[in-house]
C-alpha cells in the first residue's frame, strides 16, 4: 500500500514516496489536496471501471485492467512475468490431487484397462477389474450384491422369452421330444415327437415344413447304402444274381449259370461259386429214401436193393450160384431160391429157349454125306385132356455141304390119334423145301431129300 505523506514542509519527496505529477505542480508549503477520481487515476491508471474488472500488475510499476468474461471461466495464472487470463481449468495441468466422491470425483487416480467403477459403499467408489475369462457378464453376485463378473444363470438370471430375432426361439415351454423349426421368416415353432416307431424327419409337411414320416426308398434316398451300413452297395442286378460277401464290409453279386449247377463253398475267406456237386467231396451222411436216396452207405458184391417198407430200402445179400430171385408176394420181401417148375412157371418153354427136343445132333459127320440116323427124340410125352386138340412144333437145326446129293429123313409114327408134319426150311431165306407127314395109321414114312436141287443152303 502506498503511503501518502504531507509534503508541505518537504518540497522534495524522498525515494519511494508516491509523488503524483498533479501534486508536484502545487506550490511548496501550501496544503496539497486530491480528489477520488484523481486518486483512482493515480493508482489504477483509469478513473472508470466495468463490473467484474480485475487489476493486475502488468509491470513492476504499472497496473492493468482484466475485463470479465462469460461464466464458466476461471482466472488462470500465466506464469511468472506473464499476465493472468480468464479460461478453462486444464484438468491435466492445472489441478493436483484426486477429486473425491463428495466433490463429484471418483477418488481414483489410476485405472487398468477394463476397470469398472461402482459404489462399494455410500459416497464411495471402487474399481471392478475386468474378467479375463470369455463370456462373463456383470451380475449382482458379489459381496452385499455388489457387481461381479459371472456367467448368466439361465435358471434364475433371465426373464421373458428370447425371440428368434435375438438368437432365441420365442418358445418358453417344451414337451419331451419336441423339435424346433422355422415355420416362417424369423419365426420358430415346435414339432411334437411321433409316437409311431421308425419314423424319420422329412420335408413332407405343409410348405415342405418338417414332418415325421417313413422314408420313401423310391424318392427319399440317393446313392447306394453300403454294406457297412446294412445295405448291399449295389444298385442293379441281373436275374438269378446271388449276393455274397467279397470282404468284411462289401457284397458282390454272383451271376447265375446254366441249370444243373449248385452253389459250392470256396472255403473260409474264399468266395463261393457255381459248380457240380462232387459226391465224394461235397456231401456227408447218407441220403435217406424219403429224399430219393437208398439209406445205405456200403454194399457187398451182389447185393440187391429192395423196398422193405413204404419209405425204406434194404439190402438182399447175394447167395450161391444156381439160385434165382423169387418174389415173396405182396408186402413180403423177395429172396434167393430155386425155381419150382410146378408153381413158379407158366406156359410151355419154347424149343428156342431149351424146351422139348431143343438140340439134336447128327450121329456122324454130315460132311461125309453118309446116311445117318438123327438122335432119338425122347421125353416128348405130356399129359393131355380128352377132346382137346394140341399143336406142337419142333425145330431140328442141321447143316449140309453145298455139294450134298441127298439126305434121308424118316419119321416113325406111333400109335394114337395124332398128325405129324416135318417141314424142311432154309433158315437163311425161309423157303420150304419139302415136308414129311405121318398120321395115326401107324405107318412109317420116309423120304429122301436131295440137296441142293431142292433149295439152296
Amino acid at each position: 500500500m502506498t503511503e501518502f505523506k504531507d509534503f508541505t514542509a518537504n518540497a522534495t519527496p524522498a525515494e519511494g514516496d508516491f509523488w503524483p505529477s498533479w501534486l508536484a505542480s502545487q506550490a511548496a508549503g501550501s496544503e496539497r489536496k486530491t480528489t477520488l477520481a484523481q486518486l483512482r487515476t493515480a493508482l489504477l491508471g483509469t478513473s472508470s471501471f466495468a463490473v467484474g474488472d480485475l487489476f493486475y500488475a502488468s509491470s513492476a510499476t504499472a497496473l492493468a485492467r482484466l475485463a470479465d468474461v462469460a461464466t464458466g471461466n476461471v482466472l488462470l495464472s500465466g506464469g511468472v512475468t506473464t499476465a493472468p487470463a480468464w479460461g478453462k481449468v486444464s484438468l491435466t495441468a492445472a489441478v493436483s490431487g484426486v477429486l473425491p466422491e463428495a466433490n463429484g470425483g471418483t477418488n481414483q487416480a489410476a485405472y487398468t484397462q477394463g476397470d469398472l467403477l461402482y459404489a462399494s459403499a455410500a459416497d464411495t467408489l471402487a474399481k471392478l477389474p475386468k474378467n479375463t475369462s470369455a463370456s462373463r457378464y456383470l451380475s449382482n453376485t458379489g459381496a452385499s450384491n455388489a457387481p461381479s463378473w459371472a456367467q448368466v444363470n439361465l435358471a434364475n438370471g433371465t426373464t421373458g422369452t428370447l425371440g428368434p430375432t435375438s438368437g432365441g426361439t420365442g418358445v418358453a415351454a417344451y414337451t419331451q421330444g419336441d423339435i424346433v423349426y422355422s415355420d416362417a421368416t424369423n419365426s420358430l415353432a415346435k414339432l411334437p415327437k411321433s409316437t409311431t416307431a421308425t419314423r424319420s424327419l422329412t420335408n413332407t409337411g405343409t410348405n415342405n415344413a418338417p414332418a415325421w414320416a417313413q422314408v420313401d426308398l423310391t424318392t427319399g434316398v440317393t446313392a447306394t447304402l453300403p454294406g457297412a451300413n446294412g445295405g448291399t452297395g449295389n444298385q442293379s442286378y441281373t436275374i438269378g444274381d446271388l449276393l455274397q460277401a467279397s470282404g468284411t464290409t462289401a457284397l458282390t453279386p454272383l451271376p447265375a449259370v446254366a441249370t444243373g449247377n449248385a452253389l459250392i463253398s470256396g472255403g473260409v475267406a474264399t468266395a463261393s461259386n457255381w459248380g457240380k456237386v462232387t459226391l465224394t467231396g461235397h456231401v456227408s451222411g447218407v441220403l435217406p429214401e424219403a429224399n430219393g436216396g437208398s439209406g445205405q452207405s456200403s454194399y457187398a458184391v451182389g447185393d440187391i436193393l429192395y423196398a422193405s417198407g413204404a419209405t425204406a430200402l434194404s439190402k438182399l445179400a447175394d447167395v450161391a450160384t444156381g439160385n434165382v430171385l423169387l418174389s415173396g408176394g405182396v408186402t413180403t420181401a423177395p429172396a434167393w431160391g430155386k425155381v419150382d417148375l410146378t408153381a413158379h412157371v407158366t406156359g410151355v418153354l419154347p424149343h428156342a429157349n431149351g424146351g422139348g427136343p431143343l438140340c439134336v445132333s447128327l450121329g456122324s459127320d454130315m460132311a461125309a454125306y453118309a446116311t445117318v440116323a438123327l438122335q432119338d427124340m425122347t421125353n416128348m410125352s405130356f399129359s393131355v385132356t380128352s377132346t382137346r386138340r394140341y399143336i406142337g412144333k419142333f425145330f431140328v437145326p442141321f447143316s449140309v455141304a453145298a455139294t450134298s446129293t441127298g439126305i434121308v429123313l424118316s419119321l416113325n409114327a406111333g400109335s394114337g390119334l395124332y398128325g405129324v408134319q416135318v417141314r424142311i426150311q432154309d433158315a437163311a431165306n425161309g423157303t420150304v423145301g419139302a415136308f414129311l407127314e405121318a398120321a395115326s395109321a401107324g405107318t412109317a414114312t420116309s423120304q429122301t431129300l436131295t440137296f441142293p436141287t431142292v433149295f439152296a443152303i
